[in-house]
């Protein structure tokens, strides 16, 4: 399997696949200064790299990938279906000490992290992360490209739409709605719906922002050949 992203995100996703019957075998980010942070895992650079190695290597066989990108959950998700167009497959990372319910639906790509809970008849999207310790309670229903940071927790009944951001230590109350690329601050306590777009943050947590024109992606991998 490849990584996409080959920062901090890479390193836990590593962790996660140690004693799986995946083996890491090369990273690619667009970033030319970034270096790889494992011994013997080379690392490529922009998309040409990406398919001539593919070419090189594994043009018969499946390859399985994972996007090892924390922030810009969009982003992350782009760049999962523009590798799944050239072949590869997207898998989802558990690691061995969370606890996911028999019941849970995961979409491809998806990464649960160290000692995260996702309880009784959640669902989770496509190409999100629910980081270390984050607890996903019964029938909440997360999106695609969604990052629950470390320690966030969210009660029962909520929706998340694709895109939002839920910092570290945040809270969610029961049957909340968080909009569409919305960011909810680091130890908020949430207990209305937020919009489409908001940044909120307090306690209880209240909008400070509109986050509509905020662009961000520092991973692009280019579309063009």
């Amino acid at each position: 399997m490849i990584f996409w992203g080959a920062k901090g995100q890479a390193k836990m996703l590593h962790e996660c696949m140690l004693n799986t019957e995946f083996q890491l075998v090369a990273l690619f980010d667009s970033k030319k200064d970034i270096t790889s942070p494992f011994t013997n895992i080379p690392i490529f650079h922009n998309q040409n790299e990406f398919l001539e190695w593919i070419k090189q290597n594994f043009k018969n066989q499946t390859v399985s990938c994972l996007v090892a990108i924390g922030n810009g959950g969009e982003e992350r998700l782009r760049i999962q279906e523009l590798l799944k167009k050239e072949g590869l497959k997207p898998i989802i990372a558990q690691h061995r000490t969370a606890f996911v319910a028999d019941n849970v639906t995961i979409g491809e790509g998806s990464q649960i992290l160290p000692m995260a809970c996702v309880n009784t008849e959640a669902s989770i999207g496509r190409a999100t992360i629910i980081n270390s310790g984050a607890i996903i309670e019964h029938e909440t229903k997360v999106g695609n490209g969604v990052h629950v940071a470390p320690g966030a927790r969210l009660a029962g009944c909520i929706v998340v739409e694709d895109f939002a951001t839920i910092y570290t230590g945040a809270v969610i109350g029961p049957r909340i709605k968080i909009g569409q690329g919305s960011v909810v601050g680091a130890g908020a306590v949430v207990l209305k719906d937020v919009p489409a777009y908001s940044l909120v943050a307090g306690i209880p947590a209240k909008i400070i922002k509109n986050l509509k024109n905020t662009q961000s992606s520092n991973h692009s991998i280019a579309t063009s050949k």
